[in-house]
């Protein structure tokens, strides 16, 4: 039997009065309603919130994109397995790669004083692109910590702040740190140090990445930059230019302004004599002032940049560098019969050189400087007689091709050939010529030619008789370099492929360097 609501008493019926007081039954109880009504909202709301957060597309960047322009030096690594050409490898060497990332990495958090162990905590959120930029502080040369941004794209923002959170509460107990929070561009960073002082470490975990600095202000310019195309190093000019060559492929290439980067190599090359830990050491605990010797001089933005990057191959690992600065004069293209000079190299040629705008280049080669310390056994000599006698001319040909092949009978050391285009040619190969052990000179089809030998004349008029497609080559080459190390010294059988181009294109000037060999080998492993 139902109650009436306000007396207690026992009623027959739930609508009209109640026969005790008087009260109407039929009136809603208000606190019953309005308690269904807020939690059927709450539900509603909560309800949307997710459905919202399920059909939202996540927002996550590439590292890259929170590089700031200003950068001096950039190292990037990317160890995803989707579309890398690291699967080309077996797992054996993968593995010996990742070793060494993850050591590499490593000693770059442990040079900030950030207690993270990268194999045991970090491996959890950490999603396989990892970048290190440098940046200078004021007049100094940027090396150091305090230089130092890292950019990690991670898997789980949430764990990977709060796993900072605990690293750096330990370091910072020691010394006396604060947590503190700031805001930069509508984003949190979290800030560590001594209250009233700069910071000592500083963090933000946005978009996918979680960006790391000692140094507050490398964090607020790393969101800035994210969120001002125009302040994004991948934006600049300069960076496009010297990356554009390099192969899509890369898992690891680095980027530098060459005139922060040649003080950093001067002070800190004959580090490297402790290896890649010694160099390190000396990167975290050496100072580089003005007015020391390794004080960069000239405009940066008149510097020119360089890059490169790694790619793997089924069999080797390609090494790609490039070396990139703006035009400051124009260079006039090689005559059209200069050219085809290179149709005379032969297939089997261990090592090729040619030069389009001679002239242009030896003004800045002397005699003294030549490479006759650099190039081993019988070679040394074939070409540093060639380039002196070549120095010597009193009118230097346009444009020249120099091969090098092994004869058969390895006792008898390569046999040097080649060709000379353009005005001088004759004089210049008949000196050579004489140069020469065995020496030999011919005009053919207005190109002079000179080997240390009849075979080596045989080969080039042979090779000019082949198809011309083995060497198309755009007019902006200036410089082309190829060998098979294998092919002439077996001492370096594991480098079965280098090349280098030089050219000068409507952008600047490049230059492009290319090295194949045994993946173990490039990486430092016997």
């Amino acid at each position: 039997m139902p109650t009436c609501t306000n007396c207690g008493q026992t009623v027959s019926h739930a609508t009209g009065p109640c026969a005790a007081c008087g009260t109407d039954l039929s009136r809603p109880r208000p606190v019953r309603a309005y308690l269904i009504c807020g939690l059927t909202l709450v539900a509603l709301i909560v309800a949307a919130g997710l459905l919202k957060s399920l059909l939202e597309k996540r927002n996550v960047r590439p590292p890259v994109d929170f590089l700031p322009a200003s950068a001096s030096v950039v190292t990037a690594l990317d160890l995803r397995p989707e579309g890398s050409s690291l699967l080309r490898w077996p797992a054996e060497d993968r593995q010996i790669l990742a070793d060494r990332a993850v050591q590499m990495a490593q000693r770059v958090v442990d040079g900030t004083g950030l207690e993270l162990d990268l194999r045991e905590t970090a491996s959890h959120w950490f999603g396989g692109q990892l970048v290190v930029a440098s940046f200078r502080r004021g007049e100094a040369i940027p090396v150091g910590p305090r230089s130092l941004l890292l950019i990690a794209a991670v898997t789980d923002t949430r764990r990977a702040r709060g796993d900072m959170d605990q690293a750096v509460a330990r370091l910072g107990r020691e010394a006396g740190w604060e947590r503190e929070r700031a805001r930069s561009d509508g984003q949190a960073i979290v800030v560590w140090g001594e209250p009233g002082r700069r910071s000592e470490m500083a963090y933000a975990a946005v978009d996918g990445c979680l960006i790391l600095s000692a140094d507050l202000e490398l964090v607020e310019l790393s969101l800035a930059a994210a969120g001002d195309p125009g302040r994004r190093l991948v934006e600049q000019e300069e960076f496009r230019e010297v990356l554009r060559p390099l192969p899509d492929d890369r898992f690891l290439w680095c980027y530098a302004n060459t005139t922060d980067l040649l003080p950093i190599v001067r002070s800190l090359g004959p580090a490297l004599s402790d290896g890649w830990v010694g160099f390190m050491r000396a990167y975290f605990t050496r100072r580089i002032r003005p007015g020391s010797s390794g004080e960069a001089s000239g405009d940066r933005d008149e510097s020119g940049r360089l890059a490169f990057a790694l790619a793997a191959e089924t069999d080797g690992l390609r090494v790609h560098a490039n070396y990139w600065q703006a035009r400051r004069r124009e260079l006039a293209s090689p005559a059209a019969e200069s050219s085809d000079i290179v149709y005379f190299a032969p297939p089997e040629t261990a090592a090729l050189l040619l030069v389009h705008g001679l002239p242009d280049l030896v003004s800045l080669l002397s005699p003294e400087s030549g490479p006759s310390n650099a190039l081993p056994g019988m070679t040394r000599s074939l070409l540093a007689r060639t380039l002196r006698g070549l120095l010597a001319c009193e009118q230097v040909p346009d444009s020249v091709l120099l091969t090098v092949a092994r004869q058969e009978d390895g006792d008898k050391g390569p046999t040097l050939a080649g060709a000379f285009a353009g005005a001088g040619s004759v004089q210049a190969a008949e000196r050579l010529a004489d140069l020469l052990p065995d020496g030999r000179s011919v005009d053919v089809d207005g190109f002079a030619l000179f080997a240390s030998g009849d075979e080596g004349l045989r080969r080039l008029k042979q090779a000019a008789k082949l198809p011309k497609e083995r060497y198309e080559m755009e007019a902006d080459v200036r410089v082309f370099v190829r060998a098979r190390p294998a092919a002439a010294w077996p001492a370096l059988g594991w480098l079965s492929e280098v090349s280098l181009t030089i050219r000068d294109d409507a952008s600047g000037g490049h230059g492009e360097l290319y090295l194949k060999g045994e993946p173990r080998r490039l990486l430092g492993q016997p």
